[in-house]
């Protein structure tokens, strides 16, 4: 009975037939069949082996691995135990072949499919018609025939396919609803043979089978995505004929194709977008604005309506990336286009059963070949070649475990977030303005950190500190290579130190000029963007020009790596005068990575799965509590006391035990240098500590300072110091009535600073944007008491308020080379805190402007600060750092120590909020 259903199943098609075939023959067998004479026997494997048949069946409607798997193994025991003249034979070789030629669609295995074509060619001399299976039979062995085919990429054998698959159709009722499928390989054997020979016969024939399989009763079975597939290879193949007649017939194909099918289905949504692809590309040869224009209508439905077919989404995604890049579609489009294919192939293999990981193997290559392809192409925008280089990076290590080579793949992982890197600092370079340098390291670094937790992975600590120095801090990066100390070039050839100071300069200056900051927005007229135009042809000149300077640099002998990435031993020399805390915190896995100068290698703690969400937590909520810091301090105090409590538990507990373990003695210093999110957190008062009579925070374990990046620190440590009598810098809003205690504050520093140093102040008339700057030209230390604004978006524009409207800009300090400075205490509202909407890898906030600048010493504020704590704090703070007893071109390199002194005054003495003694930083030697 259950074979009986089967056969009726092969007539009509019908799922019902196939349903009941399986319950039949799932039931025990009766016991007679159960004792070993030979008859009964093979009556159990003719039981197994019908039973296999409608299995193998039941995966073309509903893939399930394990049906496919049992299948082969009854099937294979039958053909093993039954005599050759076996009635059954026939069928159990037509089903055997159908299985292996599905497993080779999960392998590649090209064996797997010769098997496949051995067995139903011994079926098709057994199984004639009027026998009902012979139809089935026909589809099958023709459908083999073509894979075989497009595997070998032979035309032959591909017209054998089709003799046989369109035999099938004929022996196949019109009714039936695998006659869909037919004319859908019958589609596939054209379409490969049109691709090897580009006979014009070959596609009618292949778009007249396709349009029959899609207008045909259509069920989704296992062939269906490869179908699909098929289908929207050979229209991107017509995309790019450049016949225009032809062009202007496919165009009209699609529209009327479009009128027969349903909205939102795959079918439609391929169709959607070969349309637009059709269109954008005439546009491009003639010029048409409205094929533009309806190109772009195309696209945004394309868009909008996803395909309703998880299976069939890998094809889907591959078509919208293959035609974004090649035909460079431009701006937002082009992006959510590139992010719409990954996203959508991702979907596809989560999808999949993980049994295919083998076939998925092989789709993931394809795919990775098709990006790096893009990648490697110098005429596709750089943007855009980076932004497809980040998606190559991730999808490889994504897969990674899918590819053939487990050590191979790891180096590919790596060379692909290498490219990314290069990419993206040559980007950086290219950018004529330091704004829009900014903007693009904003829209493009985000996989920097995702590359440094991927070296972690592979146990490569130090690829992962290189990695993070190379691609953070981009932008003082580029510009402290501008600065370049010369002094062993000078001694080797003085004529050369001066070409690059003289081109270096240049460039700098041009990149730094305020005249274009604003030339990236979208309001741009036509005369600015001629201007910016000329700005970049002459940063490309200077730019030839210093990178010729600096190849013949790097040929003296000492100096090969002048100006390169540093490498691990370099950026170790960081932890000479303490242990560096690097924080990475990336999606993958987060990481505290402890530099420490007596040991080679670092220490790597990983943190908690958790912790990359909580952290963004945390964030936002310390960022939704500032906005009420002066209305409600408590509420802050108590969000920040939550924050600095998960701080501890989750990070800094473990970094504290690792430095005790390590010998670091008690209130020594130690230095964070935080990534993404992190580095909006107080890492600084972490706490409380358990155990004890008093609340204790880490300020009371060790002495806290932030460094930007590693570089950054050793820059601010082994700056030279000029010779010069020392002079100090003060610098006040007099007479605010926003800030009344400025003047008290004004005071005190001037009182406590000795008075055999020259001491200028500016306040009142005499404060101004080119007085401050003359001043702090010449001056070694400086103290600001005025207002500290940010600027969302544009941290460039982010400023100290002065004067009658007056301001300092960050764009301001960074243009700045201050030879004498050495130290800044910035007494101003969320000078160390970044804008909203910045890039978060850059750093870019007032504090680390004046360290760039030349100040290799500074004291900030996280978010605002209260009047009243300037006086205060500034007393509390001068009467410890000058009470050291150091040298006094030292005296500098203590603040770290009078900060934490005059900070724990506050909490112990004054017993103020949580709130306003966390609020101070230092950063930097």
């Amino acid at each position: 009975m259950g074979s009986f259903l089967r056969s009726r199943y092969y007539a009509t098609g019908k799922e019902s037939y196939l349903r009941r075939s399986i319950t039949i023959l799932r039931k025990p067998p009766p016991d007679r069949i159960l004792s070993p004479d030979t008859l009964a026997r093979h009556t159990r494997f003719t039981l197994k082996g019908s039973l296999a048949c409608s299995l193998s069946l039941r995966f073309h409607i509903s893939p399930r691995l394990a049906d496919l798997d049992d299948a082969v193994k009854w099937l294979v025991a039958a053909l093993e135990h039954l005599p050759t003249n076996h009635p059954t034979r026939a069928s159990f070789l037509v089903h055997i072949g159908d299985c292996y030629s599905c497993q080779f669609d999960q392998t590649g295995d090209k064996d797997l499919l010769k098997q496949a074509i051995e067995c139903l060619e011994d079926a098709r001399v057994i199984c004639t018609p009027p026998d009902p299976m012979y139809p089935f039979l026909l589809r099958i062995t023709g459908d083999a025939h073509a894979k075989m085919a497009r595997f070998l990429g032979k035309a032959t054998m591909t017209s054998e396919a089709i003799h046989i698959l369109e035999s099938a159709a004929a022996a196949h009722p019109k009714s039936h609803p695998d006659c869909s499928t037919i004319h859908g390989h019958i589609g596939q054997a054209y379409s490969t043979r049109f691709l090897l020979h580009h006979e014009s016969s070959d596609l009618e024939d292949a778009m007249t089978a396709f349009r029959l399989s899609f207008s045909s009763h259509q069920r989704h079975t296992y062939e269906t995505p490869a179908i699909y597939g098929a289908y929207g290879n050979l229209l991107l193949a017509l995309l790019y004929r450049d016949n225009h007649h032809d062009r202007g017939e496919f165009i009209q194909a699609y529209r009327s194709s479009l009128e027969n099918m349903t909205q939102g289905t795959y079918l439609w949504t391929k169709t959607v977008t070969a349309l637009a692809n059709a269109l954008q590309r005439r546009f491009i040869l003639y010029g048409f604005e409205e094929d533009m224009q309806e190109s772009l209508k195309y696209y945004r439905w394309a868009l909008d309506v996803p395909p309703n077919s998880a299976g069939s989404e890998a094809d889907f995604d591959r078509f919208i990336l293959n035609s974004a890049s090649r035909h460079g579609v431009v701006g937002d489009t082009r992006r959510r286009m590139l992010e719409k294919a990954v996203d959508l192939h991702l979907a596809a293999l989560r999808h999949t059963p993980l049994e295919t990981v083998n076939a998925l193997g092989i789709k993931v290559r394809d795919l990775l070949r098709s990006l790096n392809d893009i990648v490697d192409k110098a005429h596709v925008t750089l943007p855009h070649r980076l932004e497809v280089a980040s998606v190559h990076a991730a999808l490889s290590r994504r897969f990674m475990s899918l590819m053939e080579n487990q050590i191979e793949s790891e180096a590919a992982v790596m060379e692909s977030y290498r490219k990314a890197l290069d990419l993206l600092e040559l980007l950086v370079a290219l950018r004529p303005t330091v704004e829009t340098q900014h903007a693009s390291i904003k829209e493009q670094s985000g996989f920097v950190l995702s590359a440094a937790s991927f070296c972690l992975d592979m146990l490569n600590p130090r690829a992962a500190v290189e990695v993070l120095e190379q691609g953070r801090g981009l932008l003082f990066s580029e510009m402290r290579g501008f600065r370049a100390s010369l002094e062993v070039l000078e001694e080797s050839d003085k004529t050369l130190a001066e070409a690059f100071t003289k081109t270096s300069g240049e460039l700098e200056r041009l990149i730094m000029s305020s005249r274009f900051q604003y030339a990236g927005g979208s309001t741009m007229d036509i005369w600015m963007r001629r201007s910016l135009d000329k700005i970049l042809d002459q940063k490309q000149a200077l730019q030839m020009e210093f990178e010729s300077i600096t190849i013949r640099i790097r040929a003296i002998p000492g100096l090969q790596n002048f100006l390169r990435a540093r490498p691990f031993e370099d950026l170790r020399k960081a932890a000479d005068e303490g242990p560096v805390i690097v924080v990475n915190h990336d999606k993958h896995r987060c990481d505290a990575i402890i530099l420490h100068k007596d040991y080679p290698d670092p220490f790597v703690l990983e943190l908690h799965p958790g912790f990359y969400e909580e952290v963004r937590t945390l964030d936002a909520e310390l960022r939704d509590a500032r906005q009420h810091i002066r209305s409600s301090p408590k509420l802050y105090n108590s969000v920040l006391r939550h924050v600095l409590h998960v701080l501890w538990e989750s990070l800094v507990e473990r970094v504290v035990d690792k430095l005790e373990r390590l010998g670091v003695p008690k209130k020594s210093r130690i230095w964070w240098c935080p990534t993404s999110v992190l580095a909006n957190l107080p890492l600084h008062a972490a706490g409380p500590i358990p155990g004890g009579a008093t609340l204790r925070y880490l300020p009371d374990v060790y002495v806290s300072s932030y460094t930007p990046t590693l570089t950054a620190l050793i820059d601010a440590r082994a700056k030279p110091l000029t010779n010069g009598a020392l002079n100090r810098l003060v610098v006040g809003q007099h007479g605010s009535s926003i800030l009344p205690k400025a003047n008290d504050e004004i005071r005190h520093v001037v009182d406590l600073l000795p008075k055999e140093l020259e001491i200028n102040v500016l306040s009142g008339e005499t404060l101004s944007r080119d007085s401050v700057l003359e001043r702090l030209n010449t001056c070694h230390w400086a103290h600001l008491a005025c207002h500290g604004r940010l600027k969302a978006g544009n941290p460039f524009r982010s400023f100290f308020e002065l004067n009658d409207g007056e301001h300092l800009t960050l764009l301001d300090l960074v243009q700045t080379r201050l030879p004498n400075a050495q130290f800044a205490f910035l007494s101003a509202c969320n000078s160390a805190q970044q804008s909203p909407g910045s890039a978060s890898e850059e750093v870019l906030h007032l504090a680390s402007a004046m360290q760039f600048s030349g100040f290799g010493s500074v004291v900030g504020t996280m978010w605002a600060m209260s009047d009243e704590d300037g006086p205060t704090l500034s007393r509390y703070f001068y009467t410890a750092i000058l009470r050291r007893d150091v040298a006094e071109e030292e005296r500098y390199r203590s603040a770290a120590a009078a900060l934490r002194a005059a900070t724990l005054r506050m909490r112990n003495r004054d017993c103020v909020g949580l709130e306003r003694w966390v609020n101070y930083v230092h950063i930097g030697a």
